[in-house]
Parts: C-alpha cells; sequence; structure tokens
C-alpha cells in the first residue's frame, strides 16, 4: 500500500506537468469570436460610413486594413466594438435602422466614427496593467482589455462597504 503511495506521489508532478502544458496549448488557439450578420445591403452601409470618416482622418491611409461586421450583440445598449488590428462590430439593428432613418443614421456615424477612433489610439491592443481580471470582468462585463476593449490607462477599483457606498450616493 505504502509502495503504490509513493509510486503515485512521484507521477503527480509529471501528470500535472503534462496537464499544464496541455491547457496552455489549448488556452493560447482561443480566440475571440463574435458572430455576426451577413447583410450586404447593411454592410454597405457601415463600409461607406466608414469612408467617409476615414477620408477626414489620419487613418485615410490605413482604410485597407479595416474590417467592418454586424453582430446582434446580447445587450441592447452596445453600439460598435473595436477588437484591434482593424476589426470593427457594429450593432446590425442599429445599421439596419440606419438605412430607413435619418435619425439612426447620425447614430451610426457617431458609432463608427467612435470605433475608429478606439482603433486608431490602439485602444484594444493596450497592456492592461494590474488589478484581478476576473474583478473588472465581474464589474464590467462589456469592457475587455488585451481582453479588455474600451479601458484607456490603468484602472483602479475601490470596493467600499455598502455602508459607506450609501451615504456617498
Amino acid at each position: 500500500m505504502a509502495q503504490q503511495l509513493t509510486k503515485r506521489a512521484r507521477e503527480a508532478p509529471v501528470l500535472l506537468l503534462t496537464l499544464s502544458v496541455f491547457f496552455m496549448l489549448v488556452s493560447c488557439s482561443i480566440a475571440l469570436k463574435i458572430p455576426d450578420v451577413v447583410d450586404d445591403r447593411v454592410k454597405e452601409l457601415v463600409r461607406s460610413e466608414a469612408a467617409h470618416v476615414l477620408m477626414v482622418s489620419e487613418e485615410r491611409k490605413n482604410f485597407s486594413k479595416y474590417q467592418f461586421f454586424l453582430t446582434d450583440f446580447p445587450r441592447q445598449d452596445l453600439l460598435g466594438m473595436s477588437l484591434g488590428n482593424g476589426k470593427i462590430y457594429i450593432s446590425y439593428k442599429l445599421a439596419a435602422r440606419a438605412l430607413t432613418q435619418t435619425g439612426y443614421l447620425w447614430l451610426l456615424r457617431q458609432t463608427v466614427a467612435h470605433e475608429i477612433a478606439h482603433e486608431a489610439a490602439g485602444h484594444a491592443t493596450q497592456k492592461y496593467c494590474g488589478g484581478s481580471p476576473a474583478v473588472i470582468s465581474f464589474l464590467a462585463p462589456r469592457v475587455k482589455r488585451s481582453g479588455y476593449p474600451g479601458m484607456s490607462g490603468c484602472i483602479t477599483i475601490r470596493l467600499r462597504k455598502s455602508s459607506k457606498r450609501i451615504g456617498s450616493d
């Protein structure tokens, strides 16, 4: 019995190392993929509006690097998201409404310009500095950088007791 336990104790580090390498390799191959909606008319509208924005910006020479995707975001308050490397996702509902309603066309233009500005500033590819990604993910689930697009600079989150929070609100 003791001999079996000794043998298993010697095999445990090898097993642990093997599993660690396996999970590390698997995690490296996982890429963020947001499902996109295929609607050529709407996508052409987004691309056309993006071309107008880019023609008056410093990014005009990089127009070909930009890729625009339409998606149904799970949250209705998300209108766009920049993932870096020129990949920009725009709300399909917003873009579809922009085809027929000028108010939504204005909002689409603003959203496209906003996301292009994030791309130009490199926000999606900046390194996240400090803090626990688990805490950030819990408190701000729509924001991701290096895994967290949208956050600028270092962010400090201070948790306060609920009694102090109520008094400061």
